[in-house]
């Protein structure tokens, strides 16, 4: 757990007295803004669209109470939070009554709600967000009689809720109590920073009216935080993957500054190992042309650090800042609330990293190779093992990703929406559904038609060995425990019920697992290597996803993949098994396997496959190379070298 540094609490709460705006921003912070919006080409560009929200709601009527999905007020929350935002940073900036006005409006009608539905705790969080935001940036404008029904509603449909969350957690009790559900207090994922960062911003606004009851919510908040901030150690890595540690990582900056902001304390938030250093992770987790969204991370697409500003700002790291800045200004992200509030032109300088070209993530077990970081037809490779017993996961230890010639040639299909929206009914065992699956991933099956034999739910993958220098990089995975049943082991029981004595039957699928990945011969090629020891007689398929057409040779030892008029060559290195051969197919369930009429389709995505029946020992090893040109390429190494002798140096032609 990371150490956050306990203060006196209730006296600072008491002391913030009955100054407003202090969540997030003072007066002083939207006089820049307002300046800058005349003197700076980009806050002029940047806050545009905001004002341009603020208009258009101004004439909408207020949101209603809707649980749209059965479960969820999280779309209300969420509309509600972008409408607020923009109404309330245009008072600031504009000093025009009319967006108070209307933004008043809001909140009497938000008041009428039964609840802010606690029983899916984010959407309370997330409402919470929006109504602080409002109430502190808006308070000069209203009344006394305005304020009070805006602090009442504050106080009663989410800092009660709040406190009793957290006297179950400073007690140590398990809390499920009516329809309150408080579990995110002890957990890792992204649902604490989202949680505890709209409890923190509550607190700071009602600091001065119930000193003793914010004080306690907020140091609760901050011990809570503790225990997520840890997933984020030692460097920076995430389990969840980059979608979801991207939105705890800024939950993190908000809560961060609202705490600057207010108390000019940051409680240690800025030191906590990892949280920072998340701002590497998303750079290594994006290649020239996609991002590796493994678990449930989102499409096939680039990610790009949303709290560029505040580290930079914070850390005193420019480089990140001005990343930000022509993100921003290339459009590849839309600007938010928080980048006009962080945004210091005079702060940042070139906006080129000085990152090494290689590197991996420990706990995560996650990592990424390249040729270059400023070649556009760069190779990038990216591979994934780790804790597969984690929020969103997929059942995906060692999956890869690649990128090259300004394409991308292996990927990850992403998230499954039946998973998000489905009925229990439709849905079934969700590690059963082709992308939550190993078989929707770039990684091995084992014996398809038994679905006890999926990869293990407990299971964590290490990295064993990494190296890299200047001529190539390769990394070693241990997926051994993904292949052994462990007696803890809950994929079955959670949802498909099988009993133990049938999930015995198939306790263990590999004696021994192990997969490499490398740049090889000066970075020119990619290499993946798998050696396997099974238990008895077993049906081994590799497979690998692509939106490129596949071409498979005459005896298929060599597969061509081509896109947009370039080919990379697929070449299968002789190996102990024989009679092992390329094949393709549609990124679909394999014969046998389990399939979901619910489920998504997967067009235009076919799947490079070896399939190896009745298999005890695997000896595998798939080149790839990549031209801009024809299906001829040079030939490198044609030697298969056990993962134990690997090392960077030149070996039949080529470097491993």
């Amino acid at each position: 757990m990371v150490n956050i540094s306990s203060k006196n609490l209730v006296g600072k709460m008491s002391a913030l007295g009955a100054i407003h705006p202090r969540v997030y921003a003072k007066s002083a912070d939207f006089d820049r803004i307002r300046a800058l919006t005349k003197s700076d080409v980009n806050m002029a560009k940047w806050y545009l669209p905001q004002k341009l929200n603020a208009d258009y709601s101004l004439n909408l009527p207020p949101f209603e109470y809707e649980i749209r999905d059965g479960l969820r007020l999280l779309h209300v929350s969420q509309d509600m939070t972008s409408r607020l935002n923009s109404l309330s940073l245009a008072y600031c900036i504009e000093q025009n009554p009319v967006y108070a006005e209307r933004a008043y409006k809001e909140l009497e009608n938000l008041a009428t709600y039964p609840d802010w539905n606690p029983s899916h705790f984010l959407d309370l969080a997330q409402m919470t967000y929006a109504a602080v935001l409002c109430y502190d940036w808006i308070y000069d404008w209203m009344n006394d009689s305005q304020r009070h029904l805006v602090k009442n509603m504050l106080y009663e449909k989410s800092l009660l809720i709040y406190k009793e969350v957290y006297e179950n957690f400073s007690s140590g009790k398990e809390f499920v109590a009516g329809k309150v559900i408080g579990g995110w207090t002890r957990s890792a994922g992204n649902w604490n920073f989202w949680c505890n960062g709209a409890a923190i911003a509550l607190a700071i606004s009602l600091g001065d009216a119930y000193p003793e009851v914010c004080a306690f919510v907020a140091q609760n908040a901050l011990e809570s935080l503790s225990i997520a901030m840890d997933c984020y150690a030692p460097d920076g890595g995430f389990a969840e993957g980059v979608s979801y540690g991207m939105a705890a990582n800024s939950f993190w900056a908000q809560l961060t500054w609202a705490l600057i902001v207010a108390f000019d304390d940051d409680f240690g938030m800025l030191d906590a190992p990892g949280m920072a250093d998340f701002a590497y992770f998303v750079q290594y987790m994006t290649g020239t042309v996609t991002g590796f969204n493994f678990h449930d991370a989102g499409g096939n697409v680039k990610h790009y650090y949303s709290n560029g500003f505040f580290v930079a700002n914070q850390k005193n790291v420019p480089d990140l800042g001005a990343i930000r800045a022509e993100c921003l200004k290339e459009g590849r992200a839309k600007p938010n609330l928080f980048d006009l509030l962080w945004y210091k032109p005079q702060n940042y300088s070139s906006g080129v990293l000085a990152l090494e070209r290689d590197k991996i993530f420990r706990k995560v077990e996650t990592g990424s190779m390249r040729s270059s970081w400023n070649d556009p037809d760069a190779i990038w490779l990216a591979f994934h093992g780790g804790n597969t017993d984690v929020a969103h996961t997929h059942l995906d230890a060692g999956s890869f990703v690649i990128d090259a010639l300004g394409e991308n040639w292996a990927l990850d299909l992403g998230t499954e929406p039946l998973s998000y929206f489905g009925t229990r009914e439709q849905i079934g065992n969700p590690f059963m559904l082709y992308r939550l699956s190993s078989e929707g991933h770039n990684t091995i099956v084992i014996n398809p038609n038994k679905i006890e034999e999926t990869q293990c739910m407990t299971s964590f993958c290490p990295i064993t060995k990494f190296e890299s220098t200047d001529a190539g990089s390769f990394a070693v995975m241990d997926l051994t425990p993904a292949y052994t049943r462990q007696e803890n082991d809950n994929t079955w029981d959670l949802h498909a019920r099988i009993d133990k004595e049938e999930r015995a039957l198939y306790t263990t699928k590999a004696k021994s697992a192990h997969r490499g990945f490398a740049l090889a011969d000066d970075r020119s090629a990619v290499i993946i290597q798998d050696e396997w020891e099974l238990v008895g007689s077993s049906d081994f398929w590799w497979s690998m996803h692509t939106d490129a057409s596949i071409e498979v040779s005459s005896d298929g030892k060599t597969a061509f993949l081509s896109k947009h008029g370039k080919v990379t060559r697929a070449t299968l290195v002789e190996t102990c098994n024989s009679d092992v051969h390329f094949g393709y197919m549609n990124a679909e369930p394999l014969p046998g396997g389990p399939t979901n009429e619910y489920q998504t389709v997967n067009k235009g995505i076919n799947k490079l496959i070896i399939h190896i029946p009745n298999a005890s020992e695997v000896k595998l090893c798939v080149r790839f190379d990549f031209s801009k040109l024809s299906k001829s390429h040079t030939d490198g190494f044609s030697e298969f070298i056990p993962m134990n002798e690997w090392e960077i140096n030149k070996v039949s032609g080529g470097t491993i």
